[in-house]
């Protein structure tokens, strides 16, 4: 198996040099160099004629020009004798180098190499001078494209990109390959980008992409009709506690952490779902056919049914904003936006003050939010500040932890965010937290993230449940979510180490009158 070796002396903007092992000698290299540069040849084979010219003194010695030929016969011989060989071993390379890359495990990733040629060859040579090789990782959750790898076979080396992109399969609505291009379109019906591939191998890539896709979309279905079905009627079980995430060494830990669908627990979606009044309004929300009085004598099993028939029309729908959503994020999507649409209170059975307070736990004010903060962080051994000077702006809510024999001193920054206007700009602040505190989260309601997603629905046209928690990953944010007087951690947030005239900075502004009183 091939293995790289850096070249530092050769680079190239966003490309890396790295010279093929194939275990050639100096002489066998001079004619591989032959072979794809013919003018030594010819004018050899000229000298030689003039020279038998010169030395017999007639036409016939002309013919001597032919013995260069020989040498040239050999280079040739060799180039077509050795360069699929060549060809395999850069592949492997690249395969390789690429997973390293895009951190990619090859042994539970399925690899498609894909290949373009360049460069007209010499006179009796068969291979190219250039092979453009991309490489397609087909993993689990997500594909990976690691393109535009030269193989310089003159030189006999690989010209290794620095970079590759990928893609998670729940956000792909469909590939398709338009030569040289593999088109990647997402959930909101528009390409991503067109990744330059090549024609050598593409249709073997495009058939594994759309088999892993149909894979991904029917056991999706299936999973989230079971999760949907098997529970119509539970109620959760037990009492919800909040979910504790500081340790003493100062790492998050997630207990008790639940999946969320529009930034609804799913035991809270269950349990709505399991109310007849709340059926009715999907029904009319989500348009299912049929006549209302029909529909409405149709029991909750059959109701669920319908609706699953009629979201399953939209998930397959290019044209629909729920295209590729699962099935149990439109519903509980569909529940905060028919509060929108007054559906809940035309109906006379609850009011949308009820669904956004009580449902999806709106407040009214950020600083509804400080004191369910400050007590989380007191019960992970922090002391929570309120208003603290960061850089240029103050954080919501800070916690001090102070150093001891087993563990050094730590900060952790909260802003609390119940405004989407004010949300931009938080980002903003939220990073400069970042040279000041070990981790930075920012706390929000339930509402506060359907309001989010359905915002940015009207912006792109599709629904996509990532697109906050994606946002604040991007920027190293770990994310919490406050349901009354509970909080929990959804995703952690990147690891930081502040300097020590940051952290003195901010400890020197601590005092009694900011201690949140929780």
């Amino acid at each position: 198996m091939a293995t790289a070796t850096r070249n530092q002396g050769a680079r190239m903007a966003g490309f890396e040099r790295v010279p093929l092992e194939v275990g050639i000698d100096g002489v066998t290299r001079v004619f591989w160099r032959l072979g794809w540069n013919p003018v030594p040849t010819y004018g050899l084979l000229v000298a030689m004629a003039v020279f038998g010219w010169l030395l017999i003194r007639h036409p016939v010695g002309l013919v001597l020009g032919l013995v260069a030929l020989i040498p040239w016969w050999k280079a040739i011989s060799l180039i077509n004798r050795n360069w699929r060989a060549y060809l395999s071993k850069a592949e492997t390379l690249v395969s390789e180098q690429g997973a390293i890359r895009l951190g990619v495990n090859l042994n539970s990733a399925e690899s498609k190499v894909v290949r373009m040629r360049r460069g007209e060859p010499p006179f009796g040579v068969t291979p190219n001078r250039e092979y453009r090789i991309s490489v397609v990782y087909i993993c689990d959750t997500f594909c990976a494209v690691y393109q535009g790898a030269i193989l310089d076979l003159p030189e006999i080396e690989v010209q290794l990109p620095t970079q590759g992109e990928e893609v998670y399969f729940r956000h792909i609505s469909a590939v398709n390959f338009n030569p040289p291009n593999l088109d990647i379109v997402l959930s909101n019906g528009k390409i991503m980008r067109q990744f330059e591939v090549g024609p050598e191998g593409a249709a073997d890539v495009l058939g594994a992409l759309r088999a892993k896709l149909r894979r991904v979309s029917d056991s999706l279905s299936a999973k989230e009709r079971s999760v949907m079905q098997s529970e119509n009627h539970a109620t959760p079980k037990g009492n919800e506690t909040s979910t504790s995430v500081a340790s003493n060494d100062g790492n998050a830990q997630a207990e008790g952490g639940e999946v969320r669908y529009c930034g609804l627990r799913l035991s809270k979606l269950r349990q709505l779902l399991s109310d007849a009044s709340v059926l009715d309004v999907l029904v009319e929300k989500l348009q299912v056919p049929g006549e209302p009085k029909v529909l409405k004598r149709l029991t909750m099993q059959e109701k669920t049914a319908c609706m699953e028939t009629q979201i399953d029309h939209f998930r397959r729908s290019t044209t629909s904003v729920w295209y590729g959503v699962p099935t149990l994020e439109v519903l509980a999507a569909s529940i905060w936006r028919a509060a929108e649409d007054r559906l809940f209170t035309d109906k006379g059975v609850y009011t949308k003050k009820v669904v956004r307070r009580q449902w999806f736990n709106g407040v009214s004010e950020e600083d509804d939010l400080r004191v369910p903060v400050g007590r989380w962080l007191r019960n992970s051994g922090y002391q929570p500040h309120m208003e603290i000077p960061l850089g240029s702006a103050r954080v919501d809510v800070l916690g001090y932890k102070h150093s001891t024999l087993s563990s050094s001193e730590r900060l952790v920054a909260v802003e609390l965010k119940n405004d989407l206007q004010q949300f931009k700009r938080a980002l903003n602040q939220m990073s400069t937290f970042a040279e000041y505190a070990n981790a930075v989260y920012m706390a929000c309601t339930p509402d506060f993230v359907a309001e989010y997603l359905d915002h940015n629905e009207q912006s792109t046209g599709h629904w996509d449940p990532d697109a906050l928690e994606r946002k604040l990953t991007g920027n190293g944010l770990g994310l919490l979510i406050i349901e009354k007087e509970m909080v929990y951690e959804v995703t952690k947030p990147l690891e930081r180490t502040p300097s020590s005239g940051n952290r003195s900075n901010v400890a020197m502004a601590l005092s009694d009158v900011n201690l949140i009183d929780c």
